[in-house]
């Protein structure tokens, strides 16, 4: 009789040690992977947006290579060449399509484009574009429309006028195939001398961030992601397409103002928020804030934001002619923490990150952690089945 009391308490536990290991199992699965200590920024909280598909996302990272994992942090501009090809010989994680990629086209033929380069993908892609408005209106390249400015538009009708206009848009890109719209631009500005004037909603905080609300809704509403853009704010800085820009106000003067409309859009759901390329000297004078640890914790951590954290594209003049720093860009922006890396030459950005591991300056475990969110919103917009 004591004998079989002991096998009965030694599968009692048995199974309780299983239970726990499973639990333990599925909790670790559940999470970003761990990565090792050096330059990657601190990690987000651990409460995270896309956590319910972490799971899927770290089963994915286990049979992915290194190539396939480099590839989806890339966010490229369309190519003019190998468009097809270099899809899966690249593993892109997304295509941005400019005016030129859809200029003179149909409603139809833009779909069956983005439709091949669906089917084409080994894992379907983010097919981003800039549509805000006014200014910055792709759609009006192949005569689909022209829609007014943000700003514009509230002049005109009030939220109800500019919420129609948004949901209008948000409906042709979804037909179009498109899941990921580079807006809202939630800049603060009030100065019409300054470049981002034109493309932003106001110059009162409070005001963007009943804009950024608002609109996010609609997007993510429509299984698009909604973009908030630039953190940490353009305010009156140049224009980084084509100069230098240091910003000399404060991390307390950003949080009291420019960061209200990016809380706003976070808790409303936003997907990406992309940085801009301006110099915060008094947070990091040495790289733009798409470069930035210090201003990428900012955003996590002060914001706490746990999406995709994206940079404005690599190309423009602010990186590509002034940028000078210990690493590439493309290697600096990954060491600073950002999931995605919008970027013209993709073959150069490929290769650099590349290296990066090979010479230990960026481990893997770095790449898998930055990527969980990545392929986590892959798996919840259905992109990968």
């Amino acid at each position: 009789m004591g004998m079989k009391k002991l096998r009965v308490a030694l599968l009692v536990i048995t199974g309780s040690l299983m239970t726990l290991f499973g639990f333990m199992m599925f909790f670790a699965k559940s999470q970003p992977v761990n990565f090792e200590e050096g330059d990657l920024a601190a990690p987000t909280p651990m409460v995270e947006k896309f956590s319910g598909n972490y799971s899927g996302a770290n089963d994915l990272l286990d049979e992915m290579t290194l190539d396939e994992k480099i590839g989806q942090l890339l966010f490229v501009r369309v190519p003019q060449e190998n468009i097809i090809r270099d899809i899966n010989a690249y593993h892109f994680g997304g295509y941005i399509l400019f005016g030129r990629d859809i200029e003179g086209q149909t409603l139809e033929s833009i779909k069956n484009k983005i439709s091949r380069w669906q089917e084409t993908a080994e894992i379907d892609m983010f097919i981003g574009i800039d549509e805000e408005g006014g200014e910055v209106s792709r759609l009006s390249y192949a005569g689909l429309a022209d829609y007014g400015s943000p700003r514009e538009l509230y002049l005109q009708g009030g939220f109800e006028l500019l919420e129609q206009v948004e949901q209008e848009k948000a409906s042709t890109l979804k037909e179009l195939g498109i899941n990921v719209n580079f807006a809202p631009v939630v800049d603060v500005c009030g100065d019409e001398e300054a470049y981002i004037f034109n493309r932003s909603f106001s110059g009162d905080p409070e005001q963007v961030a009943e804009f950024a609300k608002r609109v996010v809704k609609i997007y993510q509403d429509a299984n698009i992601s909604a973009t908030l853009k630039h953190f940490p704010g353009y305010a009156k800085n140049v224009d980084t397409h084509f100069d230098l820009a240091r910003d000399e106000r404060s991390k307390d003067e950003i949080l009291a103002s420019d960061a209200i409309p990016f809380v706003a859009g976070i808790e409303a759901g936003a997907d990406f928020v992309m940085t801009a390329h301006n110099i915060m000297t008094t947070i990091d004078a040495e790289n733009p804030a798409s470069m930035s640890k210090t201003v990428h914790q900012i955003l996590t951590q002060d914001l706490n934001f746990s999406g995709i954290s994206i940079t404005d594209d690599l190309s423009m003049a602010a990186i590509s002619e002034f940028y000078e720093g210990q690493y590439s860009a493309t290697v600096q922006a990954v060491l600073a923490g950002h999931n995605m890396l919008i970027v013209t030459d993709y073959v150069t950005a490929f290769n650099e990150i590349k290296q990066a591991v090979t010479d230990g300056v960026i481990s893997e475990s770095q790449i898998d952690y930055i990527l969980v969110p990545v392929l986590a919103l892959k798996i919840q917009k259905g992109l990968i089945k």
